[in-house]
Order: structure tokens, then sequence, then C-alpha cells
């Protein structure tokens, strides 16, 4: 690679696009930080080699892409890998270092579910709608295989969640992206703060449907070369999983290009604000 420019890191947008042709998560890394310079990345040794598979986003931040590949496969000796994401603020800035880990079971099962509670007030009394708060959180569980059990107390404004680690870890990076939102909005007007932070959650939303509809055209894909050499001369057997895949893909796009329209809605909205403030996503 040639020399480049430093990029400062303090005022760049945190946006940007990102074609991944699949492959292990440190290929991933390697593409983050090509397109992203400024990308605070620490991956552990025992995550580098899990799958990814190919994507193509738009207009996403370290944060959000990096959510994408959370996850758990099960490995030949009947045990569960699990990659996890967790984030740490960094004093005095608006960025964040992200940490990629891997751990493993003792052997393949159901994972433990546990509760925990956050309080939505602050967040609420910022203008965002509890139907766009609860949504995004919604779409972001709906990226698990397992259900998790969610509760809105509308009263004390808690938000009681019944899940996985993974699931857990995952509703406090969304709610702490709305956090963010939420504290941007006491600096700016508020007219525009509410829709910059009721589309961030449209945007989180899209971006999770995307990861659910790949997931399923993963597994409608498996599923048909898997087939059996007589079901694969079935007409009826394997019409039918082509039919699903061809569904499947379908959902895929029409996800894609949801997305494409939330995403192009928060970048007129942030151009329209001058771009002050908006890096806190």
């Amino acid at each position: 690679m040639t020399a480049q420019t430093p990029v400062d890191c303090e005022h760049a947008s945190p946006y940007f696009d990102l074609t991944f042709p699949g492959g292990t998560v440190q290929d991933l890394v390697r593409e983050i930080r090509e397109v992203y310079p400024c990308a605070n990345v620490a991956l552990m040794e025992e995550a580098r080699e899990y799958p990814v598979p190919p994507m193509e986003l738009r207009q996403v931040t370290v944060g959000a892409a990096l959510a994408l590949v959370e996850g758990r496969r099960e490995l030949e000796d009947h045990r569960w890998q699990y990659l996890g994401v967790d984030s740490h603020e960094i004093e005095g800035r608006v960025d964040r270092v992200y940490r990629v880990y891997s751990e493993s079971s003792v052997e393949a099962g159901p994972a433990l579910m546990t509760p925990s509670v956050w309080g939505l007030a602050p967040i609420l009394e910022q203008g965002l709608s509890e139907e766009a708060l609860l949504g995004a959180v919604d779409a972001a569980l709906k990226t698990f295989p397992s259900e998790a059990t969610v509760r809105f107390h509308e009263p004390t404004g808690l938000l009681i969640v019944r899940g996985t680690k993974a699931q857990l870890d995952l509703v406090e990076r969304v709610l702490g992206e709305l956090r963010a939102a939420a504290k941007e909005k006491a600096d700016s007007s508020q007219a525009v703060t509410i829709q910059l932070a009721d589309q961030r959650a449209r945007v989180a939303q899209a971006e999770s449907r995307v990861a659910l509809e790949m997931k399923r055209v993963q597994i409608e894909r498996a599923k048909l070369d898997s087939l059996e050499d007589a079901d694969r001369d079935n007409p009826w057997i394997a019409g039918k999983h082509e039919i699903a895949v061809a569904e499947a893909e379908a959902a895929l796009r029409s996800a894609q290009a949801a997305y494409e329209r939330e995403a192009t809605v928060l970048r007129m909205l942030t151009e329209g604000k001058g771009g002050k403030g908006d890096d806190r996503r």
C-alpha cells in the first residue's frame, strides 16, 4: 500500500460502504479498516477464523457491520462456537473500541436464558417513540435463532428482556446507539434531532432485517445443497426447495432495498442538519 494522508478521526464521518466477498472475521476486519481507517477493533485470536458470509452494506458504522456477524455455529465435535462483539467508550471521544471474541460451549444445547432490565425513560423523554425504540430492539433480537422474551412496563418506562448473553449484549448495544441519539438531541434543534433518532431506529431495524433475511437464504440454500441424489431427481422435492430459495432471495432483495431507502433518508436528514452532531450514531 502507498502512504496515505492521516485521517482526522475526530471529525471523520463514521459511515461507510462495504462490499465483502466472504471469508473469515479476520478478513472482514481487514476490509473494514481498508474503507474506514479510524476503526478501533481488537480481534481476539480465537475469533479470527470464524466464517463470515458475503455481504453488501451501505452507509453503516463499525458497530453495525460487526453486529451482523454475531452468532454461533455448531462445531464437528458437537460443541457450539459463539462469536460476540462488545464495545468500550474512549474518554473525550465519540468513537468506541470494539472487541471481537469467541467462546465455545462444552456441548451443543440451548443457551442459558437470563433476565435483564433497562430504564428507557431518558431516551423516551427526548422524543423517540416507544414504537420506534421497541421496534429496533425487536428487529435486533430476530437475528437470533432462539426467541427472547421482551416486556415493556409503560408506567415506569422499564424494558425487561429475558434472553441469552448474546441477545442481551445486542439489546444493550442498540439502546446505547439510541442513548447517543437522545444525548445528541439536547445539543441540537428538537424537531430535527427527533427525526434523526427515529430514522436511526428505522435504519437499525432495516439492517437487522437484512441480516435476518441473509441467514434465511443461507439456510434454504444449505437445505437444497444437502438433498440426496434421489431427492434431487424428484421434481416435486427439488422444486419445493428451489422455490424456498427463490422466496428467501426475493425477501433479502426487498430487505436490502428497504435498507437503502432508510439509509438514504438518514443521509438526507444528516446533510440537512449540516452534518453537525451526527457522528455519534
